[in-house]
């Protein structure tokens, strides 16, 4: 047809896992998927005799899956499952759902805020949209590791009165906060994730700006025996709130 191939690799950590100049660095059924407004996924299998086999930490590894451009996809393993050769199917999930990983406390806003000299300014002449944004970005940070962190990006979404009141009394995800206080509210728009050398960016834009022409997919396979492991029932903190009992 002469369309130009796009080559594809994937790496966990320092490793690269797939390069198809190299015939050992080699996996099967890459497959990646992207979606504005969700975390992403990705999956691939992996034979027992890749030179790089043993260094895919569950949960703990990086992954990332780059073009000829830049990174594409950047994320953790949340499941592996083993096959009768030990042909190691895995699943990953983008970056994003590292907003899993923390928790926003009851608040309301901008009720909390009044005095904050940030939001002043952000009430005055900035956006308030911006500020809130921040906030959970930061509120998130200070509970991960470096490499779950995020930094504030591109703010376009705003509100016309530059007036937002959002708040919640139960303990939640930060990216369930995401979800309903900012991109699937009444505000809409598109929250995005930009892979920067210095750092994975949040931008929140009214006009999604990205486009990714040829997917990563290159076939099926079909496993006759499986192993799981599914980080599913992990949890990263608890959280005591107390309780009043029934007779008072």
């Amino acid at each position: 047809s002469g369309r130009k191939s796009v080559m594809y690799t994937i790496k966990c950590d320092n490793y690269t896992l797939y390069d198809n100049r190299f015939p050992d660095l080699i996996v099967n059924n890459p497959k990646c998927k992207l979606e504005v407004n969700t975390v992403g996924e990705a999956s691939f299998t992996i034979y027992h005799d890749h030179p790089y086999y043993d260094k895919l930490e569950h949960l703990g590894s990086v992954f990332e899956i780059a073009d000829e451009i830049g990174v594409i996809f950047r994320g953790r393993m949340t499941k592996d499952s083993l096959d009768f050769y030990n042909s190691k199917a895995v699943d990953l999930e983008g970056s994003m759902a590292y907003f899993n990983d923390s928790i926003v406390r009851p608040f309301a806003f901008p009720d909390d805020f009044f005095t904050d000299a940030d939001y002043v300014r952000a009430e005055e002449s900035g956006n308030v949209v911006e500020f809130f944004l921040n906030w959970l970005i930061e509120n998130h940070n200070s509970q991960v590791l470096d490499v779950q962190k995020f930094k504030l990006g591109k703010v376009t979404v705003s509100d016309p009165n530059n007036y937002i009141t959002r708040s919640s009394e139960k303990y939640d995800t930060t990216w369930n906060t995401l979800k309903s206080k900012l991109f699937d509210s009444g505000l809409g728009g598109y929250l995005c994730i930009r892979y920067e050398p210095d750092g994975n960016y949040i931008d929140y834009v009214t006009e999604f700006e990205y486009i990714n022409t040829q997917a990563v997919e290159y076939g099926e396979n079909l496993l006759d025996l499986t192993s799981e492991l599914d980080s599913e029932g992990t949890f990263n903190a608890m959280i005591p709130v107390g309780a009043t009992t029934e007779d008072d």
